[in-house]
């Protein structure tokens, strides 16, 4: 099943509404990135404007030429 930009919104709303505090950048970071220690992946988990975060969103999306209507998700090691 592919995952689109819009299943990450959605998803992400959807979670926002039982914890407020849930940021946009903080759950690209959950799905997309295995290591987020670098300066600009802190900069989107610390980004609480949600139109700013979701720039820097797609920004890295395109930067990483991966396409929207087939995001790849984070697969955790077990």
């Amino acid at each position: 099943m592919l995952y689109t930009i819009t299943n990450f919104t959605n998803e992400y709303y959807e979670i926002k509404t039982s914890v407020p505090s849930y940021r946009f950048g903080q759950h690209f970071i959950n799905k997309f990135i295995k290591d987020s220690s670098s300066e600009e992946m802190q900069e989107l988990w610390n980004e609480e404007d949600v139109d700013n975060a979701a720039e820097l969103v797609y920004d890295l999306i395109d930067q990483y030429k991966w396409d929207y209507s087939d995001l790849p998700l984070l697969v955790e090691e077990r």
